[in-house]
């Protein structure tokens, strides 16, 4: 379905709104800011803030207890960086999975005895036996999994009788940069107004600008600028589109609990306020924190048997 509400029909008003929107990009890109360096210009500066990302808002909203001496799943692993933190955490075993192989080549290029990494070939399965895993870490990805539909009934699958799924989630559809093309068209809701064919053909333009400065996603393995990767496209193939109420209905529906749902405003007091109407929390929260569970065990003495390792089988390699 398209997007935005300057659709066909209205041609010449949206061939003037993706001029003004041109220009008022370009000029934020030249000449580029010092806080427009960190993390943008180099793989390295960019695995290293990271790395710094992913542990302060682990730290900042989960326990190490959450992980300590559980198998764990790192979902969509990406280089990685999770993945070492929960092992460093006292986690049993941990399984990195990505469907990227580049990521994946990444991540293991540093082995460790207790972090398996592993390519999976399909985006709507998750290639573990069933209750094998006690916690999935699923950590600012959510956007990118196309097939949600399928994969929140694979956690579920997966996870041992009370196991957990920890997410933090950011940047979601209604987000203010919910398009993710912020680094090339950093306008707020955008994507409200204009439909991903104008966006791409804003980002073209920019890209080909003299003086645009490529980030380090824009280079091949040689350092040298790749073909314009914006021309052309009309769709975003990576973004799934999904809003929170969707997603809590399909984690009901696959049969896990939320247990915890937080909604993170930032320090603004005035977005503060206004993010308490649930209506307006997906258009201003800068993230969302969710705790699902799947059912427990039963008790024992209640006429099953209770599972007495607490979820925790063999671990999975």
């Amino acid at each position: 379905m398209p997007s935005g509400i300057l659709r066909a029909g209205a041609a010449p008003v949206r061939s003037l709104v993706e001029q003004i929107v041109y220009r008022v990009s370009l000029r934020r890109h030249l000449p580029l800011k010092p806080a427009q360096e960190v993390g943008g210009f180099s793989v390295d500066a960019y695995a290293d803030w990271r790395l710094d990302e992913i542990r302060s808002s682990f730290h900042q909203n989960f326990s190490a207890a959450e992980v300590a001496g559980k198998r764990v799943l790192d979902f969509g692993c990406g280089f990685g960086h999770l993945s070492r933190l929960a092992a460093s955490l006292g986690a049993r075993h941990v399984v990195g999975m990505d469907i990227d192989p580049r990521s994946i080549e990444k991540a293991s290029g540093d082995p460790e005895p207790n972090i398996t990494f592993k390519l999976e070939p399909d985006p709507s399965r998750i290639s573990l036996p069933d209750a094998s895993i006690d916690v999935v870490l699923s950590f600012w990805m959510l956007e990118h999994v196309m097939e949600y539909e399928a994969i929140v009934p694979e956690w579920a699958r997966i996870l041992a009788p009370g196991g957990k799924v920890l997410i933090l989630w950011g940047s979601q559809w209604r987000h203010p940069y919910g398009h993710h093309l912020h680094t090339m068209v950093p306008l707020p809701w955008i994507h409200m107004v204009l439909g991903p064919a104008a966006l791409y053909r804003i980002a073209a333009q920019i890209y080909d600008s003299p003086g645009f400065r490529p980030r380090w996603w824009h280079l091949d393995a040689s350092g040298v600028p790749k073909a314009n990767p914006y021309r052309g496209q009309t769709e975003f193939t990576d973004l799934n589109r999904l809003t929170t109420r969707r997603f809590e209905t399909v984690v009901r529906q696959a049969g896990l609990s939320i247990r915890r749902r937080e909604a993170h405003s930032g320090t603004n007091r005035l977005r503060s306020h206004l993010t308490k109407i649930r209506g307006l929390q997906d258009f201003l929260c800068t993230h969302f924190v969710y705790e699902l569970q799947k059912a427990p065990p039963p008790l024992a003495g209640l006429g099953c048997e209770a599972d007495q390792s607490g979820g925790r089988g063999p671990a999975v390699q």
